[in-house]
């Protein structure tokens, strides 16, 4: 089976928030799929795990991701909106 059908659409839109210092990725391609997985409404998300490689502006993807387990997540300074955040399984070019 192509990994199209299991990966989610993503943008790149932050390569570093300034609430957290993580990457944060637009699902507005995929968001049925993006919002049956975190059970949220938001399409914007901080991730970690994201392959310093990929980490390139408006760069499009395919990304598998899971939700932050509860010894996984982290305080983020509070300096500006915190972002939901998502562990990237793993990531794939998508042009």
């Amino acid at each position: 089976m192509p990994y199209q059908i299991y990966y989610l659409k993503a943008k790149l839109i932050q390569t570093s928030d300034i609430s957290c210092g993580i990457p944060a990725l637009d699902f507005s391609e995929d968001s049925l799929r993006i919002r049956n997985i975190t059970g949220l409404n938001n399409l914007i998300y901080g991730v970690i795990n994201l392959p310093e490689n990929y980490r390139v502006q408006d760069k499009k993807l395919y990304v598998s991701v899971t939700t932050l387990k509860p010894e996984e997540e982290f305080p983020c300074n509070m300096l500006g909106i915190i972002l939901p955040r998502l562990k990237v399984t793993d990531a794939k070019n998508r042009d």
